[in-house]
């Protein structure tokens, strides 16, 4: 039996004079319906899918809430027969979600439309020359899906139209001799797509490129070439338009020594007019002042400490990389707002040793940096960010809103809930208080023994939304096991 639990808090919960509240809260028994993943819908609300097994049969669970949690389609739809989960996506206005699923020749899309609450089924048949790997990448434009796939042996696209189920191969990866796939991604404010690849001129020599592609997989234009060779390595990249020719590429980059990875970064930037490059900036790490000195401040000068902490450490840091937001031009000059983290590991023993494992990425700071119309720095700022969890997946945490003559900032950091506004030449930081969200029980006997809260996102209007499983035990519970997971969802008000 599906358990879900529906909590309205008319108190305030708050320490000191916070101004944050959480108002609501929904709970739904994780163990029977698998929810892990959730979709922001704004004001139409949130919808949370997840999978689990029945007679050896996947199942996807879904449940479309609106703006107070009340449910407005649940679903559990058995999967058929050899086929498997390859894609999620939605529409650029969220109406209708997609999930695909295919098998090795044929493929079918569950669709769900947000507003009218129905369900739909659309078949095909994948071109004979289309593979289906491990790894599958996908972006929705307009009417169609692009999906990448990658095998061991060979690298395929296809476009299929989502309403009709017609499939049509694309062939541009033919006319490419050795590549390895980075990156599929949408354009933001336009119905296009690119996709950046490592085009190797020998085994350790290549270029990164890009290519731009509209709904029906053609190229718009020749490949962006992204510097000569791989002295600097794209980490995270995103196109936005910002007329009706011309567009900025931007993004963070990894530098490279002697083919070898270094840990200096940066963010790179770069307009182009009608694919033509007006110019390329790159901007080091080490040219972040504010940053640097915040960095070296906090160090600490005893070597013999740091030798005596090694061997205890549980963390290693591999690096720091960042991930951009799409650029905002506003007032004549570039603002690229960046989200950094590091990926991090912790120790586990066994009988061979002790070896490490990947343990989530931990996010740090949001670094800001200006630019006028000829890319040339006017300054750079930055600010801490802590999660309240450390997320398996990299995304973007901060919610941005540009106003006529100033651009805020929404972000939780860890339980705190700010605001930063980019104004002039700085950055001004503003409190909305805390939370503890971890504490809250539904039931006096249930006591929580642990909270993984994925991360905290803006939600629409004044609200957060915040969701994560918590580990329950009810040592009054009679029957059954006295342990339980939940998925949690939360509605918090700023």
């Amino acid at each position: 039996m599906k358990k879900i639990i529906l909590i309205f808090f008319l108190g305030v919960l708050f320490e000191g004079h916070s101004q944050v509240k959480q108002v609501l809260r929904k709970e739904i028994e994780r163990n029977e319906i698998g929810y892990s993943t959730t979709l922001n819908l704004e004001k139409n609300g949130v919808l949370t899918y997840g999978f689990t097994r029945e007679n050896k049969r996947q199942v996807l669970n879904l449940v479309l809430l609106g703006s107070n949690f009340e449910e407005k389609l649940v679903k559990s739809v058995e999967i058929e027969k050899d086929f498997r989960f390859v894609s999620f996506s939605h529409s650029s206005d969220k109406k209708r979600i997609s999930f695909l699923f295919t098998n090795s020749s044929k493929f079918y899309f569950l669709h769900f439309d947000t507003e009218l609450f129905s369900e739909s089924k659309v078949s095909g048949v994948l071109p004979s020359t289309y593979s289906i790997g491990d790894r599958n990448e996908s972006i929705n434009l307009n009417n169609h899906l692009i999906l990448f796939s990658v095998t061991k042996k060979k690298k395929s696209a296809v476009s299929i139209e989502v309403n009709s189920g017609k499939a049509n191969i694309l062939t541009f990866f033919d006319q490419i001799k050795k590549f390895d796939i980075i990156s599929l991604q949408k354009i933001e404010n336009r119905e296009l797509g690119f996709f950046v690849i490592n085009e190797y001129i020998s085994k350790k020599v290549g270029v990164q490129m890009i290519y731009v592609l509209n709904e029906d997989g053609d190229l718009q234009a020749e490949a962006l070439k992204f510097g000569e060779t791989f002295d600097k390595y794209i980490v995270d990249i995103n196109i936005k338009y910002i007329s009706e020719t011309k567009f900025i590429m931007s993004g963070s980059y990894m530098s490279f020594v002697n083919n070898k990875p270094s840990k200096t970064t940066g963010i790179f930037v770069v307009e182009f007019d009608d694919f033509e490059q007006n110019f390329i900036k790159f901007f080091s790490i080490t040219d972040f002042k504010k940053f640097t000195g915040y960095i070296e401040s906090t160090k600490t000068n005893d070597e013999t400490d740091k030798k005596n902490n090694k061997k205890q450490q549980e963390e290693v840091d591999f690096g720091v990389y960042g991930k951009l937001h799409p650029v905002i031009f506003a007032n004549g000059t570039y603002t690229i707002i960046g989200e950094f983290y590091n990926p991090t590991s912790r120790a586990v023993s066994s009988s061979s040793g002790i070896s490490y494992v990947f343990d989530g990425y931990q996010y740090s700071h949001v670094i800001i940096l200006n630019l006028d119309k000829y890319g040339e720095k006017q300054f750079d700022d930055f600010f801490l960010m802590n999660l309240n969890d450390k997320p398996n997946f990299i995304t973007k945490n901060v919610h941005v809103r540009i106003d006529k003559n100033f651009i805020t900032l929404f972000y939780c950091n860890g339980n705190q809930f700010k605001s930063s506004i980019i104004e002039g030449n700085g950055v001004s930081e503003t409190d909305y208080g805390s939370i503890e969200l971890n504490k809250v029980s539904i039931d006096k006997s249930d006591k929580i023994i642990s909270s993984i809260f994925s991360n905290s996102l803006y939600w629409y209007g004044n609200y957060f939304l915040s969701y994560g499983s918590q580990y329950l035990k009810n040592s009054e519970e009679k029957i059954g096991d006295k342990k339980r997971s939940i998925f949690v969802l939360t509605k918090i008000e700023f």
